[in-house]
């Protein structure tokens, strides 16, 4: 088995994805990083990547040829870093959040 990152920094220059009712994967993630578009329909991350709503078929075609005429892997780069920091392991907010969330303190919220 390869890691996710030597396919997607090798084989892969575009990842479409569809989820409903789970939100967020790390797969996303590793796309904004590297710089691989992401074609997807997590509300939660609508302001990233390419996003086309729900079930919206003729959304996500219009996503892809925006991919294929628009992309520019640096600039995409850029635009993620801030959402890469916030998630990091190194960063502090998360990591008081998700020691709230492992002891069921759900009213500590995450900025």
């Amino acid at each position: 088995r390869w890691p996710i990152t030597h396919i997607l920094s090798n084989y892969c220059n575009c990842v479409i994805s569809f989820v409903d009712n789970c939100d967020l994967n790390y797969i996303y993630f590793e796309c904004f990083y590297l710089g691989v578009p992401l074609i997807h329909n997590s509300v939660m991350l609508k302001d990233y990547g390419y996003y086309y709503p729900s079930f919206d078929i003729n959304k996500g075609a219009e996503q892809i040829l925006n991919v294929l005429h628009n992309h520019n892997k640096e600039e995409y780069i850029k635009k993620h870093k801030p959402l890469l920091e916030k998630h990091s392991i190194y960063n502090p907010s998360y990591i008081a959040w998700t020691k709230a969330r492992l002891n069921n303190d759900i009213s500590y919220d995450c900025e």
